[in-house]
């Protein structure tokens, strides 16, 4: 290994270790979430949290096609010492990916049983479709705050605040938790409650992520003035390649969802529910490893440095071999500590989920 390719290992190991801490945060709490709702509330809450979870992956579609598009230009722009453009550029993005959110949560609120009825056949299951609708308008709320969050991440990260990242994820993990806990020993408030605890919680982290833009030294104020229409376009096309990604997996849930209500009830959905909730906290490292290949590649698509980005992919493809099987392995060891820490006193939901997950 060159001087070169250690310096760009360095870089590479020190954004990825920030990126994993920020997404293992976000998504420990999305993990004790699903525990939660399967070990206290039961097979049914969890199996209409698992109805939901397509639309949930939709609802994020066009902001994370915002983000990444405005993640790209703004890291070419900046490099260009373009600090005005960027800041259009961030404008535009934050005001296309929070309307979108506010029409989105509105059309939420008003329309869950028929966005259920789309998820789902689950007119058979009342009780299932009862609380996915208590849940879905509760969720709802969070959209404008999810929209802010994922447009704001990537800024922090250019405008080197990434710990602000890691504490306010920390922080939105925390605050979820601790309403999860009131809501069910407390409140009982079913699945609308554990809504409400993940609105408060994308709130609460958004307002941290804020404070960043008061700050005298931060490079990025919002301003339209900066803003140019003609940019749209090519933040959306830039960003567009998560569009594949996201309808494929609104796509895959939704067909897995109705095939496992239709054939095995709430008892399979639920054990389904159970295999999609754990594999978002194991396919943090390489949504960590994705989100840094890109961070670091933009500097260097910037400078028009060919020879980096060929070292830095060998690097990140090195590590993925590595890390990759390992990751495999423990999930079918563990697979039934895995689904015993989802269920209780259900012994075919524990089964079929020690199947799924295996």
């Amino acid at each position: 290994m060159d001087k070169q390719e250690k310096l760009i290992a360095r870089l590479f190991k020190d954004t990825l270790i920030i990126f994993l801490l920020s997404m293992f945060a976000e998504k420990a709490g999305t993990l004790i979430d699903g525990i939660l709702t399967g070990k206290f509330l039961g097979t049914e809450a969890i199996a209409a949290f698992g109805l939901t979870m397509p639309y949930q992956n939709f609802a994020a579609m066009f902001i994370r096609v915002m983000a990444l598009g405005m993640q790209i230009l703004c890291g070419k722009t900046l490099g260009a010492g373009k600090l005005r453009e960027a800041n259009g550029i961030f404008s535009l993005a934050l005001t296309a990916a929070g309307g979108s959110a506010i029409l989105l949560s509105c059309g939420t609120f008003i329309f869950p049983g028929q966005i259920i009825d789309l998820l789902g056949d689950s007119t058979q299951h009342g009780e299932i479709r009862t609380q996915a609708i208590d849940f879905l308008q509760a969720y709802s709320f969070a959209l404008p705050a999810i929209a802010l969050a994922t447009i704001f991440t990537p800024i922090m990260q250019l405008d080197n605040d990434r710990r602000r990242t890691v504490f306010a994820v920390v922080l939105m993990s925390v605050c979820n938790i601790a309403g999860d806990l009131i809501n069910i020993f407390v409140l009982n408030g079913g699945l609308w409650g554990m809504g409400i605890a993940t609105t408060i919680s994308y709130w609460i982290a958004v307002g941290f992520l804020f404070l960043h833009f008061l700050k005298p030294e931060s490079n990025f104020k919002f301003t339209l003035e900066a803003a140019d229409l003609k940019n749209f376009r090519e933040i959306f096309l830039v960003g567009s390649p998560v569009i594949m990604v996201n309808l494929s997996l609104v796509l895959r849930k939704n067909i897995f969802n109705r095939l496992t209500l239709n054939l095995t009830g709430g008892t399979g959905l639920a054990a389904y529910t159970i295999l999609c909730n754990f594999s978002a906290l194991l396919e943090t490292f390489t949504e960590a490893l994705v989100s840094t290949v890109q961070m670091i590649a933009v500097i260097f698509i910037g400078e028009r440095d060919g020879n980096s980005i060929r070292k830095l992919l060998n690097i990140a493809f090195r590590l993925t071999l590595t890390v990759t099987p390992i990751i495999t392995v423990i999930s079918f060891v563990a697979a039934p500590f895995i689904a015993e820490i989802y269920t209780r006193n259900d012994p075919e939901t524990y089964l079929q989920a020690v199947e799924a997950i295996r």
